[in-house]
């Protein structure tokens, strides 16, 4: 068909759009997608800036014995954005945690029943719009389908979130199988040997994907690219983490499983196995891996500093890359990189990396939220964090709100 906005000066059909925007967000964005003239004009008059997950506003965070996630606002003292009550959930659930963040939609998790799989739902806190998704159909660990006691391995899953609405308001929520931990001797007397021989994970991975397109679950397979990490023997000796870090950068999802990481390519429906950073290991509250300026970044605190590695896509192999090492802090809070010791004495936390800048947040033992920049050694005082202790803290997100997305009529 003819494009009959082809003759139109940039500057009309941008007050085209502007007018298509008023009318409606979600056509504005369809609009964007339909050749390359219009994303031009989109972009370039920054018809959706405004609209878009690119300013930092705060962060999110779980908290021990409490059910509903809290917001610390590092920005104008806010917006109600928090507490979720308006949510449907029902008197039996005793929590709602913060599962993931991506883009300003949040996918929250709660389990009212040990005996039933959690309830989900993907939230949009800046329009208060939500959805409840619907139980995943059952499926069991990829290469352990036939263990006699198959129930027992259904529900061993993290679940990560993709949004990206510069491509599409639409969101997609991925189901990923994993061993489950069961140490030796138990494991010897409950896995057979040929099944604890196969490689991990699979060459097939086939995920469950929920679209809020389709508004359902569909098997979606991924074929491995490179070697496995080893066998399900190996991984059976691997306890889990609770924390299911993951992030989302141009077109492919990546999360840590077992003492790995993966990254999914969501365009060529394949994926591979990346090694972790040399010298990093798992602690509680002392890692962290999501999205920054640049990509995908890993953070490690402990005794000996803070350490940030940066994952280098650009060649033809994956590597990691250190771009900070031996960072301490001194009682007052400030960074530092003389004397190492005391580091030793003084416990903080990883709350996460700033999406758009290289920036690590961190929680002090007096309370203060600071921010790192790791490019430039700057250290930042945001604020007192509203909490009595650090061990309080399960999870942080920082959150950059989105006025977009596709969700059920539930305001």
């Amino acid at each position: 068909m003819e494009d009959l906005t082809q003759p139109l000066p940039h500057d009309v059909l941008a007050d085209i759009l502007r007018r298509l925007r008023q009318a409606s967000v979600r056509s504005l964005v369809a609009s964007r997608c339909v050749c390359k003239a219009w994303r031009t004009v989109v972009d370039t008059r920054r018809l959706l800036t405004d609209l878009l997950p690119h300013s930092l506003t705060g962060i999110f965070f779980n908290l021990n014995g409490e059910m509903l996630p809290r917001h610390f606002s590092v920005a104008a003292p806010a917006a109600h954005i928090a507490p979720f009550d308006y949510l449907d959930t029902h008197d039996t659930i005793e929590y709602l945690a913060i599962r993931q963040h991506c883009n300003g939609l949040l996918l929250l998790a709660a389990n009212d029943n040990d005996d039933q799989p959690e309830e989900a739902w993907v939230l949009n806190p800046a329009t208060q719009q939500w959805t409840h998704l619907p139980t995943p159909p059952p499926m069991c660990t990829p290469g352990m389908e036939d263990m006699d006691d198959v129930d027992n391995y259904m529900d061993c899953h993290d679940q990560h979130l993709v949004f990206n609405p510069m491509v599409s308001p639409h969101y997609e929520v991925f189901l990923v199988k994993y061993v489950p931990f069961i140490p030796w001797p138990d494991s010897g007397h409950l896995v057979d040997l040929h099944i604890q021989e196969r490689e991990w994970p699979p060459s097939t991975f086939v995920l469950l994907v929920f679209s809020s397109r389709t508004k359902r679950w569909e098997e979606r397979p991924f074929v491995r690219e490179g070697e496995a990490a080893g066998t399900i023997g190996d991984m059976l000796q691997v306890r889990g983490s609770d924390y299911q870090f993951a992030a989302y950068w141009q077109e492919s999802l990546y999360f840590n499983q077992h003492d790995l990481f993966m990254r999914i390519n969501l365009a060529k429906h394949k994926y591979e196995v990346i090694k972790p950073p040399e010298g990093f290991r798992k602690y509680h509250m002392g890692h962290y891996f999501g999205k920054s300026k640049n990509g995908v970044y890993c953070a490690l605190l402990d005794a000996l500093g803070l350490r940030i590695w940066y994952l280098d896509e650009t060649g033809d192999q994956i590597n990691w890359i250190l771009k900070c090492d031996d960072l301490v802090f001194d009682n007052d809070g400030a960074g530092s990189t003389k004397d190492r010791s005391k580091q030793s004495r003084i416990k903080y936390s990883l709350l996460g990396f700033h999406p758009n800048e290289e920036i690590v947040f961190l929680h002090t033992p007096f309370n203060r939220l600071m921010a790192y920049h790791f490019n430039s050694s700057e250290v930042q005082d945001l604020g007192c964090l509203p909490v009595e202790t650090q061990s309080q803290i399960r999870l942080c997100f920082p959150y950059t709100p989105c006025l977009m997305g596709e969700f059920s009529n539930n305001k």
